[in-house]
């Protein structure tokens, strides 16, 4: 979860900018602009401001698309209000700021000229680029000019509609406009600091309410040595050398950081050499009222991975490094301006796994933790079921209970689950020893306000079979590899509380298949698409019997595939839970049909993000599913896409 002030300037202006359902209507007529001679505000002198709300000013005038020389545009749709800038220097830049809590943006007009209630010529600027205030510069055309505030969005969304608007003579609009001491532009101010990267080990923070570097701070309470020794560690430059981590041996360093002042922080330095590496990272603290956040920069001050969970739970992360050097930040976001310094635990590590799966032989510790670290799983859940009572639970594979039994009998197990814990969730396990089994599998509730989701997943992970949108949920599979363990994984996605640690009970049953195999005379290959409903296509058939994924790579456009890495395109055709799977073949986008003449038996799908030649549809079924789409199809798993004009020219889309 992510985490001030917003800013925007504003240039000369006429109207404000709606519709005409409010306020003074504007017409083509000598109404025209008439806000222009009864401003709401006006600032004379410069540097100046003036506050006020657009709240009751009436929505004017609209300025037409292609109007204004604009950073961003849309049409704003609610009020607005004009203040006057009086005794400008003309030619000179200025900055104007305007800060709101409330999505506000600004025109700039040289003129008013209207025809049919909007703005048709003389607009220089429109300025809408965040969901607060905005901040840009202007040079003046003339000693008199005009401000109009706008609102971005609908007067009703409003929190209060009031404003700070600040204009002032700028000194530079970049940083390469400052030189000397105060090299970087902030605000468009030249200043020393922008960020504590712009510092010396002397001064090394950037104290952000003047901009100078000053040494390091001294007002937390409990801190610890790396702040109360000279220079301190507030800054990049004065970080604390962390030695590199190897194969089971981490790096662990315990401080304490406080939020007085709010860019008070901890900092820690390493260099990588040579070839990519990925490293873990973890914070730890005890304060339970404490919440910590961590961020690995880069030696330009760009963050290139954080953890900044919104709450106590603990930090940890992964992070792929290049050579290079590297810094470490720890501070505290809550609670803000705090003395009291919290304690925490800093790990750096080289991780021992990268997900649940790799914790597969870690005896009850089957759940990766952020920063690859096998450990036990959440237990926030209320009168759980046995998976998650016994040693390390079932949240991960390592721990999963078994569902294994005779062919064609049913095996059913009781379960509970909650979504309280992050990676809350249950494992189950079937081992499968003929090439060519199936496994049916069934996820029954009770509770009418659940949402559970039933997966299934080889050793490693890859997703084999899904259902999400069913009461009961059903999972078929066909034609799969012996001598291998599948995973189930059940998961509570929704309810009538977003975070409920109360339980949700449910039965889970497994029913083993006898082998047929893919290859059987009569079925042949295309057996492996034959069950899709729930079943991810799988498109080699091997002489084992079992479906497997196609394991070629740098496939030509009309080559056999089931993922996009079989491809040198990267795109295959294939969507999930087609009927039609094995026609699936390496493709490309396309903009008609007459872009996929090359590929034998395909059409362009139409009203997608990005349109892809795909093999003309017979059906719905043969289109695929929108697996993000709760409306099913009726006696179907999922809601499938539309089949126009089914047959040779038929098309799938939305």
């Amino acid at each position: 979860m992510n985490r001030p002030l917003l800013y925007t300037l504003l240039f000369l202006a006429a109207c404000g900018g709606d519709d005409s359902s409010s306020g003074d209507d504007v017409d083509a007529g000598g109404g025209a602009c008439a806000d222009l001679g009864t401003p709401s505000g006006t600032i004379a002198s410069f540097p100046g401001d003036v506050s006020g709300t657009v709240l009751g000013e009436g929505a004017d005038l609209t300025v037409a698309e292609g109007t204004c020389t604009v950073d961003n545009y849309f049409e704003p749709v609610g009020e607005d209000t004009v203040i006057a800038l009086e005794g400008l220097t003309t030619g000179q830049l200025y900055a104007a700021v305007l800060e709101a809590d409330d999505d506000l943006g600004f025109y700039v007009l040289s003129s008013c000229e209207v025809a049919g209630g909007s703005v048709t010529g003389g607009c220089d600027l429109f300025e809408d680029g965040t969901l607060g205030g905005e901040q840009h510069t202007f040079t003046a055309s003339a000693e008199s000019q005009l401000v109009v505030i706008d609102t971005g969005s609908d007067s009703a969304d409003l929190t209060t509609g009031d404003f700070t608007l600040r204009v002032f003579e700028a000194e530079c609009e970049t940083s390469d406009d400052c030189s000397g001491g105060t090299p970087n532009c902030v605000g468009f101010v030249c200043v020393e600091c922008a960020t504590d990267f712009d510092c010396t080990a002397a001064t090394p923070s950037c104290d952000l309410t003047t901009n100078e570097c000053v040494a390091g701070f001294d007002m937390c309470t409990g801190d610890d040595g790396g702040d109360t020794t000279a220079p301190g560690d507030d800054g990049p430059t004065v970080a604390t050398a962390l030695t590199l981590p190897t194969v089971g041996v981490a790096t662990v360093v315990t401080a304490a950081v406080c939020s007085l002042p709010s860019t008070e922080a901890d900092w820690y330095t390493f260099t990588v050499a040579g070839a990519d590496v990925t490293y873990g990272f973890a914070l730890t603290w005890a304060s339970a009222t404490a919440d910590l956040d961590l961020y690995v920069l880069d030696d330009t001050g760009a963050i290139v991975a954080a953890g900044e969970n919104f709450d106590q739970a603990p930090e940890g992360f992964l992070a792929e490094l290049g050579a290079g050097t590297y810094y470490v930040m720890a501070r505290q976001y809550a609670p803000a301006d705090a003395a009291a310094a919290a304690a925490y635990t800093l790990t750096f590590s080289v991780p021992e796994c990268l997900d649940n799966f790799e914790c597969v032989g870690q005896a009850g510790e089957p759940v990766c933790s952020g920063s690859g670290v096998c450990g036990v799983g959440p237990a926030e859940c209320t009168n759980d079921d046995a998976g998650d009572t016994a040693t390390g639970g079932d949240d991960g594979p390592g721990g999963a209970r078994d569902l294994g039994g005779a062919v064609d009998t049913a095996v059913p197990l009781p379960g509970r689950i909650c979504n309280t814990g992050d990676g809350e969730t249950d494992f189950y396990k079937v081992d499968l020893s003929a090439s060519g089994s199936g496994l049916d599998l069934s996820l029954e509730w009770t509770d009418a306000t659940k949402d559970l989701d039933l997966f299934v997943m080889d050793d490693e992970g890859t997703i084999y079979g899904a259902s999400f949108w069913k009461k009961p949920e059903n999972v078929v599979l066909t034609h799969l590899a012996g001598q291998h363990t599948y995973f189930i994984r059940v998961d509570l996605v929704s309810g009538d509380d977003i975070v409920d640690a109360s339980m949700v009970e449910y039965t889970i049953t497994a029913t083993r298949r006898a082998a047929v195999s893919c290859g059987t005379p009569g079925l042949g290959a295309a057996s492996c698409a034959l069950t899709h409903a729930t079943q991810v296509y799988r498109g080699e058939c091997l002489a084992s019997g079992a479906c497997e994924s196609i394991t070629t790579t740098g496939g030509a456009n009309n080559a056999p595939c089931d993922t996009g890495e079989d491809c040198t395109s990267g795109t295959c055709s294939y969507i999930l839970f087609e009927k039609d799977a094995e026609k699936s073949v390496c493709t490309t986008d396309c903009a008609s049909n007459a872009d996929c003449a090359t590929l034998t038996g395909t059409t362009c799908t139409t009203g997608f993000g990005a349109n892809l030649c795909v093999p003309a549809c017979a059906d719905d079924l043969s289109c695929g599913a929108d697996i993000n789409s709760s409306t099913i199809d009726t006696d179907q798993p999922w809601d499938y896409l539309t089949c126009t004009t089914p047959g040779s020219s038929g098309v799938c889309s939305p």
